[in-house]
């Protein structure tokens, strides 16, 4: 996952934040990484701080990223903060969220859970999830 946040955006920030409650509170099990690419606004070092020590307070696996001159931002083309990238194991998007309204926050959250659920499913426990063990394809979580 690619994140991009606003360091003095208190929205951007929040939302990266109830990623990572989430992330805390469903533990999954699958093999994932947060890149977060960070635009720092004014204070750089305080920025770095900021979030060096959002780092330390969680075991999710951050890597925190300061475009201190918006070349990732811009190479990127983010215009919204927070923006939210899924990337595939080949590294290309393979859905993003920026517009963190109700309906687009439930969704994504609902997306993330039907990621880790269908993944932990497709090892073989069928029965319970209603996965179809010979492709690892599961439903998608009620109300997706």
């Amino acid at each position: 996952m690619l994140c991009f946040v606003k360091s003095d955006d208190s929205n951007s920030i929040g939302k990266f934040q109830d990623l990572l409650n989430f992330l805390e509170d469903y533990k999954p099990r699958e093999s994932y990484k947060i890149i977060t690419v960070v635009e720092p606004g004014q204070d750089t070092e305080m920025t770095g701080d900021q979030f060096l020590t959002l780092q330390e307070k969680t075991e999710i696996p951050i890597i925190i990223l300061l475009d201190n001159e918006n070349k990732v931002i811009d190479n990127y083309q983010i215009e919204r903060f927070p923006t939210f990238l899924l990337l595939r194991a080949d590294l290309n998007i393979h859905r993003a969220y920026d517009r963190f309204n109700t309906r687009e926050e439930k969704s994504f959250y609902q997306y993330l859970s039907f990621i880790f659920t269908s993944q932990k499913s497709s090892g073989g426990n069928s029965g319970s999830s209603g996965c179809d063990d010979d492709d690892g394809v599961c439903p998608p979580p009620p109300g997706y």
